[in-house]
């Protein structure tokens, strides 16, 4: 399996999104926790587990 990790800016662009928008979801837990990997004080993304949180935000809103 290919564990990859994407950094704030790589997922503000993936999302459409501000750095400071992503930081504001974390703090307001709506990016699922099984999706944050923090490093010491930096934060990191599971690639593959917010591929499948976008797969679910999309089947919701269908």
């Amino acid at each position: 399996m290919d564990y990859r990790l994407i950094n704030v800016q790589e997922l503000a662009d993936k999302l459409g999104s501000t750095v400071s928008t992503i930081y504001s979801w974390v703090s307001m837990h709506r990016i699922p926790s099984d999706c944050i990997v923090r490093i010491h004080r930096s934060l990191r993304f599971d690639a593959a587990a917010v591929d499948k949180w976008i797969d679910t935000q999309r089947q919701s809103n269908i």
